[in-house]
């Protein structure tokens, strides 16, 4: 553990102890994490692990520092309140209404001393009623529609259809709630079909992605999407199988893994910007590779009666959860000199063609991972097979060195 690292991170404890009137404690996450008595004992090289009583304290420290009430909770929860009122008299006056004042508006009506009235004559007006993309529905819509359909009753008389993949759920910014979707599977215990076969991707990133889950599925007592309690699974992951297409992604003349995990290792933890900053530059630089590796006819998609198809770059796409790290992308690629389309559009990937970063996995490494300058990234466990899921070294830059 380098001096570089605690001096900084004690000083700041110092000065947080001798001021009273400072509440917050502006420590990093690294050092939380590398204080605590298992970040110490993987650190310490030589001789006995330091033990103190305040290290071992660190951790409710934290607990407390978090749980103090935060002022400014009740003034935006007043402004907040105040606004919805003078919004809703402000629509009155003007004689308007939203697309949410419909749900609302009509949810309040079916919840009223009319309520069975109306949703008799909407249940009479539409029998059948098909919701497509249900994973996104949030509570307010779906007791609207199990008003006027009673789902668990699974009255005869009409049908309510919900066709969804709660592992496409992207809406929660908008309210759309998981919890609504298992309410929902809850009320249709014994009455649901599944979708079995992937039409889009190829036979091998379907198979990597049947194993990766699989393995989550097997290996975690709460299951791949840490719903499981015991013997009961709301949610559990169900593999599926692949059409598959008639190219297939190769690489040197031999089919390539369809998706590699990138992990880097370090003595120290890295913060979260450096982190996504160089694994940004990576993927550019494993981008670039392979673009020139198309341009050299060793890189794209390979058909039985058709010579190869370079790979271009319309057959990319990095997936990522921020506008910021697609920021990151954006400059790093830039800076190779190449281009890149941000949103929707920017052509049309097939799964196989796909560069993605699975960086989430490296959770399950209990090793930090590498800061930068400390050496080459190490490889990632392997996940399965040859052929289905392939671990290796994060890309280095394109002049053969790390990138910085």
């Amino acid at each position: 553990m380098q001096k570089r690292y605690y001096a900084p991170w004690f000083e700041t404890l110092r000065q947080w102890a001798l001021t009273p009137e400072q509440i917050k404690l502006e420590l990093p996450p690294a050092a939380w994490a590398r204080l605590s008595e298992d970040g110490l004992g993987e650190a310490w090289k030589k001789g006995a692990v330091p033990d103190h009583p305040a290290l071992r304290g660190l951790p409710q420290l934290r607990e407390a520092l978090a749980a103090l009430p935060n002022p400014d909770s009740d003034a935006l929860r007043h402004a907040a309140d105040w606004m919805s009122v003078r919004f809703e008299a402000e629509k009155r006056r003007r004689a308007q209404m939203g697309f949410d004042d419909m749900l609302t508006r009509l949810d309040a009506a079916l919840q009223g001393p009319n309520g069975d009235r109306l949703a008799e004559v909407i249940r009479l007006q539409f029998p059948v009623a098909l919701i497509d993309e249900f994973q996104d529905t949030d509570p307010l819509q779906y007791r609207i529609f199990d008003r006027i359909y009673r789902v668990a009753e699974n009255d005869q008389d009409c049908a309510l259809l919900l066709i969804g993949d709660p592992k496409q759920a992207i809406y929660a910014f908008r309210g759309a709630d998981i919890h609504t979707y298992l309410r929902a599977r809850g009320d249709t215990a014994g009455r649901h079909e599944n979708l079995d076969t992937n039409f889009r991707s190829s036979q091998a990133m379907v198979t990597a992605v049947n194993r990766v889950f699989e393995q989550a599925e097997q290996n975690f007592a709460a299951g791949a999407f840490l719903f499981r309690k015991g013997d009961d699974n709301p949610m559990p992951f169900l593999p599926v199988q692949a059409r598959g297409r008639k190219e297939v992604w190769c690489c040197n003349g031999e089919p390539a893994p369809a998706l590699t995990a990138w992990l880097l290792e370090s003595e120290e933890p890295l913060t979260g910007d450096v982190y996504r900053r160089e694994m940004a530059e990576r993927c550019a630089s494993e981008m670039t590779a392979l673009l020139q590796a198309g341009q050299q006819g060793s890189a794209g998609f390979a058909r039985s009666d058709q010579p190869l198809a370079p790979v271009r770059p319309a057959d990319m796409a990095v997936l990522v959860r921020t506008g910021r790290e697609a920021q990151l992308i954006r400059d790093a690629r830039r800076a190779q000199c190449v281009s890149v389309r941000q949103g929707l559009g920017a052509g049309n990937p097939t799964g196989a063609g796909c560069v993605a970063l699975v960086a989430r996995l490296c959770r399950a490494r209990k090793r930090p991972p590498a800061a930068r300058g400390a050496g080459q990234p190490q490889p990632a466990p392997q996940l399965a097979g040859a052929g289905t899921v392939e671990s290796g070294r994060a890309p280095v830059g394109a002049a053969g060195r790390s990138v910085p």
